[in-house]
């Protein structure tokens, strides 16, 4: 039996290089929103200083509560592989066990990580390409069974196109007037938003404080039915 874990340098790095976005987005939306609303009146810089101060600082607590959470999620990573029995363990991550003997598929992705399914359909193990010893893991994985390679072109576009579709739903439904614009782009935004809290509940991958903080979502998503019946019902829209 072998046990295998993450190699944590470099983390926060990275973290900080995919989380400037998560500050910026939040402040750009707000001023367009603002601005559009406003018609256009003049607004003294001194007006956004505030709301931009108070994001930012928000936003950099987050980064920090983040940054965290995700070391104490990877430090805490284990991956241990017998000869009859594959298992992933990481705290407040529900364990992920698949025998030997049921394992259908394991595939190596495009960025170097792999991931282990099983018959049961009970959880796919992901084993990052961070993880320590990965050549010797890749020798392993592949006496379990053949390895294939995986491109996965769509799904990378899809982590791309969904967030940006959403974005531009919510703009719909909070900056236009239009009724059949504001039903379609309210409609279609809370099926994915919908969508996505049954894909991360459902996920064993995703840790349990991630899953409970999930309830903001459904604040966001009570808010966006509410403006879009306010609009729908209103008897006259511009």
């Amino acid at each position: 039996m072998q046990t295998f874990k993450i190699n944590t340098k470099g983390f926060t790095k990275k973290f900080l290089k995919r989380s400037i976005p998560t500050v910026l987005l939040p402040i750009i939306i707000w001023i367009t929103i603002f601005n559009i609303q406003g018609g256009g009146a003049y607004v003294s810089i001194t007006f956004y200083l505030i709301p931009i101060v108070f994001i930012t600082a928000l936003c950099g607590f987050s980064i920090w509560r983040g940054i965290k959470r995700q070391r104490a999620l990877l430090e805490s990573y284990e991956l241990t592989i017998s000869d009859t029995l594959i298992c992933r363990e990481q705290l407040n991550t529900p364990d992920i066990s698949i025998l030997v003997s049921e394992v259908i598929e394991i595939a190596k992705h495009p960025k170097g990580g792999f991931t282990i399914k099983g018959s049961r359909k009970n959880g796919t193990i992901i084993i990052p390409v961070q993880i320590e010893n990965y050549e010797q893991i890749e020798a392993i994985l592949q006496q379990i069974h053949p390895i294939i390679l995986k491109k996965n072109a769509w799904k990378n576009m899809l982590r791309v196109l969904l967030p940006l579709a959403g974005l531009g739903l919510f703009l719909c439904v909070y900056l236009l007037n239009n009724k059949i614009i504001v039903g379609v782009a309210g409609t279609l935004l809370t099926g994915l938003m919908i969508w996505s809290l049954v894909l991360i509940q459902k996920n064993k991958n995703v840790d349990r404080k991630t899953k409970n903080r999930m309830w903001i979502m459904l604040l966001v998503l009570a808010s966006i039915i509410w403006v879009t019946i306010m609009k729908l019902t209103a008897p006259t829209l511009p």
